[in-house]
């Protein structure tokens, strides 16, 4: 399945190249998968600069509440397009074939899913969040893949206690002591903990890439039927994203402003 979306997203994203603009003033209803953070910085800079008025779409970017929420707002046309974990997607539509939608382009080469503790805790390894306190966001991807992650590692789920919070009390909880772990994104969780007092040195995590799970992760998806209706539409959205991506990497503070 997850092949399936990569490869036809990959052929959908090729056909991008040369292709005109969309007709002016389409409106594109675009959902982030959380609260805006490092990762976002290529939608928010193409939204800034005019890269998408320039393309002629009209287009609004909303903070989401996790890639579970993401991909049923997505399905039910809530928004046009969003920024799902593609893990999710894949899911969604293996249990609800009737209402699949595509992935128009990958975010991610390898995922930057990863469990957040204090190493002052002193938790080690995996098998040590045995009885922690995990707070975490109810539609938060990563946290969906928490088991997963628990059976690989021989930890004992149950014992795990889950406490949800919203997503903008995350990094905050964990750094009060408040929750004793929370699943995040590499880049964000980082910056956040650092911005709430955190020092670096006491920042540890456990990537699931590195302990059992290789996965892909974000990409950019389309409502199925907002596809069919407006495909020159959603290749602007990506020439104009792009550019974002382009500006980034060429000037990472950008970036950080964004």
């Amino acid at each position: 399945m997850l092949k399936r979306i990569v490869q036809t997203g990959i052929t959908l994203a090729a056909l991008l190249v040369g292709m005109q603009a969309a007709n002016a003033q389409t409106k594109i209803r675009f959902a982030l998968d959380w609260i805006p953070g490092s990762a976002h910085a290529p939608f928010l800079i193409a939204l800034q600069k005019g890269y998408y008025k320039a393309e002629g779409l009209d287009v609004t970017v909303d903070p989401g509440k996790g890639s579970t929420e993401v991909v049923r707002q997505l399905a039910a046309g809530v928004y046009d397009m969003g920024f799902p974990d593609i893990n999710v997607l894949a899911e969604f539509n293996a249990r609800n074939p009737e209402q699949a939608f595509p992935v128009v382009m990958s975010g991610y080469e390898q995922a930057p899913a990863a469990i957040f503790f204090l190493k002052s805790k002193g938790i080690k390894e995996p098998k040590q969040l045995d009885g922690k306190k995990l707070g975490s966001a109810a539609h938060d991807s990563t946290f969906k893949l928490f088991p997963i992650f628990a059976q690989i590692n021989g930890i004992d789920l149950p014992s795990v206690q889950i406490q949800y919070i919203e997503p903008n009390l995350r990094e905050a909880m964990l750094a009060r002591g408040e929750v004793d772990a929370t699943p995040g994104q590499l880049f964000n969780a980082v910056m956040q903990l650092k911005s709430k007092g955190v020092p670096e040195s006491d920042i540890g995590y456990f990537m699931y890439s590195k302990y059992g799970l290789p996965l892909y992760s974000n990409s950019i998806a389309a409502n199925k039927a907002f596809l069919e209706k407006n495909p020159e539409a959603v290749r602007a959205f990506l020439r104009a994203t792009m550019k974002g991506v382009r500006d980034m990497v060429k000037d990472p503070e950008e970036g950080v402003k964004a």
